[in-house]
C-alpha cells in the first residue's frame, strides 16, 4: 500500500515545479502521523490562498487529526494528503466539508491534470481491431503475465520482459495494453517517438521516457532536467505505468552509446526504487546477445523474463472469425494456416504462427479468395514470400490491376530500392516511374495510383502490401515493418545469389546498385542493419534446413565482406562490412547458444575469419560471449562496440585497427591484448591504462589521474552546460571513471573540495558546491581544471603519486 511511500520523495518533486514553494523539511511533525509543510503555489490546487500542507501517514489517530489542525487553523484551510490506506474521514473529524483532502495519488495527478487529459485521450484511441491475447510463457511458472503491480501496492517491483521474434505481435500487444488501461495512466513508449527526440535526449533513458508526454503534445515543462525524480515519484504514487516497447531498438537506434546494461540498470533502480512493475518488450535474439545473465543477477530488482509463443489453431481460428465474414472462407484460411503449419512442424519456432503471418492469411481470404495447394511445399520459397506472392495474385483478379504477382513484388522491390534511404516511404511520383519502368502504360499508372485530385480511387491504395500513406502529400509506404523488410532482404539475396556469375562475382553495374542499395538502407545504422539481416536469416533458414540455410548465409555475409574489403573506409563499403557482420552475428545467435562459447567462437570463425584473421571488418553493438584468444584482428572497425563477456589474451592481437565509443562488460582480459598501429578513442585508451593500472600490469601515473579527474567532472557537463540539478551517485560509479583503481579516494577528494552529497530518499547525489561553479563552468567552455578543480589535481597527485 501507499503507506510505505516516503512523502519525501513527493517534497523532492515538488520542489522541482517552478510554481510551488515547499520547504525540504516540514515545519512541524508528529511523529508517525502527520508531518505539515509551509506551501504555496501561483496557481494553487483549489483555493486562493494555500499557506499549509499537511501530510498524514495511514496510522494517523482522531486525535492526532485534531492536534494537526490545531496547529494551522488560525492560518486558512490547509491542503491535505494522505495514503489511500488511510481509513479515517478527514472532513468528518474536523468538520470542514470544502476542505482539499487528497489521497497521495491524486494530489500528484492533480499537479499535471491540465497537461496529462489530453495525452490520457490520444493513448486511449491507440485501440487495436480484431484484438486476440496472445499466449505468453514464463520462465518461472511463478510469475504472471501481464499481472503487473503498479506502485506501492506490491513489495517490491520488477521487470516484465516479454520477448518475441519479429512480427510475432509484441508492439501489437503492447498497444493494446497500453490503450486499455483505465485506472492507471500509461508512459508508452514505442520506436516512432524516437526520430522526433534530440540524439543527446536519447542517450537519457529518463528523458527518452517522459518524451511520449512532447511526442502527444502533452509537454510537463518544469519536468525537464527533474524526469527521475519526477518518474520516480509518480510510479511510486501508482500515477503511471511504463510499458517500454521495443528495448532493443532503442538501444540499437543509439549506435550503442547506451548499454543494455546501463539502460536495464535504470530502469531496474526505477522499478525497485518505485515499487512498480515496468514492462519491456524486446527481440529474443538480440536478448539473449546482449543481455547476460550475471547482470540480471546483480540488478536491484527481479526480471522476470516471458516469451510470446506462436498463436494456438483456436486464437487463430477466432482472429479469422473476427476478421472474413464468410464462414466458409475461415475454414479455408484455417486449412491453409494448419499446411503450412505442418511445413515447418519440426522447426524450434514455428514462424507460421506469428502475427504477420495470421494477418497476411486472413487478408488473404477476406475477399472470398482460395488457395488450392501449396505448390509444392512452397517450392523453395519462404512461407512469407509464398504468401505475399498469393496476396498479389489475389489482387490481380479482384481488382484486375492489369500485373501478374511477378510483376507487382518486382515493382515493390524496385520502388523499395529506390527509397530505400527512407526505408520504403516514398512519394507517387517515384512509384510512377517505377511502374514506367516495368513496362506499365500511363493510363494504367492513373488506374493505379489515382490521379492528383482523386488518388484514393487508384487500386493499389487498398493492396494489402502496400499504401496510400498521405493522400494530400502523396506518399506511398508498406503496410507492415515486417513486408518491407523481407522484400529488401530478398532483393538483396537475389543479387547476391540470383545475379552473379559462377564465379560468385556481380558485373560492373550490378555491384554499384547493389553497393547504392544497401549503403542508402543502412545508413551505418545498427538499428538498420539488425532488421535488414535478421530479415536475411529468416529468409534463408525459412527456405531451407539448417545445414543449407547456414551455407547461404555464409556465402552471402562472404560476399558482402569481399566487397567491403578496403583499407580505406567509405561509408559505402563500410555499410556492405557492418550488414556482413551484423548479419553473421545474428546467424551465429540462431546457430548456437549464448552459453556455448566454444560452439559460437567456432561459428564466428567460419563466417567471418581466414586462418583465425579477421580483416577490414565494421562492428557496431554488440560482441558477446566469444573466446578471441590466438585471434588477429586487422584494420578492422569498432564503433560504438561492446564487449560482453568475451576472452583475450596475450596473443590476441589488433593492427591497424580503428575504435570510438568502445565499452566492456565481464571482458578485462582485453586490456592484454596487443595493439600495434591502431587508432584507438580516449575512450579505449583510458579503459586498456585503467585496466592494466588495476592489474598491476603499470604504474597509475600522473596522465591517468588527470583522466580520472576530467571524467568526474565530465559527468556535470551536459551540451556543454553544467548539470545543476545534480547527478547520482550511483551513475559516476557505473561511468567510465568508475573503473579507476582509485575511484572512492578521487570521489572523497571531490566532495572534500567541489562538490556536496546530498541523500535523497533514492540514493545519494552530487551537487557542486556554489563557489565552484565557475570552476566547471570554465572547464566545460576550455577543458582546464582551474581553481577547485587544480586544487584537487594537486592534492591528489601529492597523495596517490608521491
Amino acid at each position: 500500500m501507499d503507506s510505505k511511500l516516503d512523502f519525501k520523495v513527493i517534497v523532492e518533486l515538488l520542489r522541482c515545479h517552478g510554481d510551488i514553494t515547499i520547504n525540504s523539511k516540514c515545519d512541524y511533525e508528529e511523529k508517525g502521523h502527520w508531518q505539515i509543510y509551509k506551501f504555496s503555489m501561483r496557481q494553487a490546487l483549489d483555493a486562493a490562498s494555500i499557506k499549509y500542507l499537511i501530510y498524514f501517514y495511514s496510522d494517523a489517530t482522531t486525535d492526532s487529526v485534531n492536534r494537526a489542525f490545531s496547529r494551522v487553523s488560525r492560518l486558512g484551510d490547509p491542503i491535505v494528503v494522505h495514503p489511500v490506506s488511510m481509513e479515517l474521514n478527514i472532513k468528518t473529524i474536523v468538520g470542514l466539508d470544502n476542505l482539499s483532502v487528497y489521497t497521495t495519488r491524486q494530489f500528484l495527478v492533480k499537479l499535471i491534470t491540465s497537461e496529462i487529459n489530453d495525452y490520457k485521450k490520444k493513448i486511449s484511441d491507440l485501440t487495436v481491431d480484431n484484438y486476440i491475447q496472445p499466449t505468453i510463457e514464463s520462465e518461472d511458472a511463478s510469475r504472471s503475465f501481464p499481472g503487473v503491480k503498479v506502485g506501492p501496492s506490491r513489495d517490491k517491483g520488477a521487470l516484465k520482459v516479454l520477448l518475441a521474434s519479429p512480427g510475432q505481435g509484441k508492439s501489437f500487444f503492447s498497444r493494446h495494453f497500453a490503450s486499455s488501461m483505465t485506472d492507471i495512466i500509461p508512459i508508452y513508449i514505442f520506436s516512432n517517438q524516437w526520430k522526433s527526440i534530440f540524439e543527446s535526449d536519447l542517450k537519457s533513458i529518463w528523458s527518452t521516457l517522459t518524451f511520449c508526454f512532447n511526442y502527444y503534445g502533452a509537454s510537463i515543462h518544469w519536468v525537464e532536467g527533474h524526469e527521475k525524480r519526477f518518474l520516480k515519484a509518480m510510479l511510486a504514487a501508482g500515477v503511471f505505468q511504463i510499458i517500454f516497447d521495443g528495448f532493443d531498438e532503442y538501444i540499437l537506434w543509439n549506435n550503442k552509446t547506451v548499454s543494455a546494461e546501463e539502460a536495464l540498470r535504470s530502469l531496474a533502480e526505477l522499478a525497485h526504487d518505485s515499487n512498480s512493475d515496468i514492462i519491456i518488450t524486446s527481440r529474443t535474439t538480440f536478448w539473449n546477445a546482449a543481455v547476460n545473465d550475471d547482470v540480471l543477477s546483480t540488478l536491484p530488482c527481479d526480471v522476470d523474463v516471458f516469451h510470446m509463443k506462436s498463436f494456438k489453431d483456436e486464437q487463430v481460428e477466432r482472429y479469422f472469425k473476427l476478421t472474413i465474414e464468410s464462414e466458409g472462407a475461415v475454414q479455408k484460411a484455417l486449412k491453409l494456416y494448419k499446411d503450412l503449419y505442418l511445413i515447418f512442424a519440426d522447426r524450434k519456432y514455428n514462424p507460421i504462427g506469428k502475427g504477420v503471418t495470421i494477418s497476411l492469411l486472413a487478408d488473404l481470404f477476406k475477399y472470398g479468395h482460395s488457395v488450392s495447394d501449396l505448390r509444392d511445399h512452397l517450392n523453395g520459397r519462404s512461407y512469407l514470400a509464398w504468401l505475399m506472392e498469393r496476396l498479389c495474385e489475389r489482387e490481380e483478379r479482384r481488382q484486375q490491376i492489369g500485373l501478374d504477382f511477378q510483376t507487382q513484388l518486382k515493382v515493390f522491390k524496385d520502388f523499395i530500392e529506390a527509397t530505400a534511404s527512407k526505408l520504403g516511404e516514398g512519394s507517387g511520383e517515384v512509384l510512377e516511374e517505377v511502374l514506367e519502368a516495368n513496362g506499365v502504360e500511363s493510363h494504367q499508372i492513373v488506374d493505379l495510383l489515382g490521379g492528383a485530385d482523386n488518388r484514393a480511387l487508384g487500386k493499389l491504395t487498398s493492396h494489402p502490401l502496400l499504401c496510400l500513406k498521405d493522400s494530400e502529400d502523396n506518399v506511398w509506404a508498406f503496410r507492415q515493418e515486417q513486408i518491407f523488410y523481407n522484400l529488401a532482404a530478398q532483393r538483396i539475396c537475389e543479387y547476391i545469389l540470383e545475379r552473379s556469375d559462377v564465379k560468385g562475382e556481380l558485373d560492373v553495374f550490378s555491384q554499384s546498385d547493389l553497393l547504392a542499395f544497401i549503403n542508402d538502407l543502412i545508413s551505418l545504422n545498427s538499428l538498420h542493419a539488425s532488421n535488414v539481416a535478421l530479415a536475411i536469416v529468416e529468409y534463408s533458414f525459412s527456405r531451407q534446413d539448417l545445414s543449407k540455410a547456414e551455407s547461404e548465409v555464409v556465402s552471402i555475409v562472404q560476399f558482402l565482406l569481399s566487397m567491403g574489403c578496403s583499407i580505406h573506409f567509405n561509408s559505402q563499403l563500410s555499410s556492405l562490412s557492418l550488414l556482413g557482420t551484423t548479419l553473421a552475428l545474428q546467424a551465429i545467435s540462431k546457430l548456437a547458444s549464448r552459453s556455448d562459447v566454444h560452439e559460437r567462437t567456432r561459428y564466428f570463425k567460419k563466417f567471418l575469419s581466414i586462418n583465425d584473421m579477421f580483416s577490414d571488418l565494421y562492428f557496431n553493438g554488440e560482441i558477446s560471449a566469444f573466446d578471441f584468444s590466438n585471434c588477429h584482428f586487422s584494420n578492422c572497425r569498432f564503433v560504438h562496440t561492446s564487449f560482453s563477456s568475451c576472452i583475450f589474451d596475450r596473443n590476441t592481437k589488433f593492427v591497424s585497427c580503428y575504435t570510438k565509443y568502445l565499452s566492456l562488460l565481464n571482458s578485462d582480459t582485453f586490456a592484454s591484448s596487443s595493439f600495434k598501429n591502431c587508432f584507438l578513442d580516449e575512450d579505449t585508451v583510458y579503459i586498456i591504462e585503467s585496466l592494466k593500472a588495476k592489474r598491476g600490469e603499470t604504474k597509475y601515473s600522473y596522465i591517468l589521474l588527470i583522466k580520472d579527474i576530467k571524467r568526474v567532472v565530465d559527468e556535470f557537463v551536459y551540451r556543454d552546460a553544467l548539470i545543476m540539478k545534480g547527478v547520482d551517485l550511483a551513475d559516476i560509479s557505473m561511468s567510465q571513471v568508475g573503473l579507476s583503481m582509485n575511484y572512492d579516494v578521487i570521489m572523497d577528494m571531490f566532495f572534500n573540495n567541489a562538490l556536496d552529497k546530498e541523500s535523497g530518499s533514492y540514493g545519494d547525489t552530487a551537487i557542486i558546491k556554489q563557489g565552484c561553479i565557475s570552476d566547471f563552468s570554465f572547464y566545460a567552455e576550455n577543458n582546464i581544471l582551474k581553481g577547485s578543480l587544480k586544487k584537487i589535481e594537486i592534492e591528489l597527485k601529492k597523495k596517490l603519486l608521491g
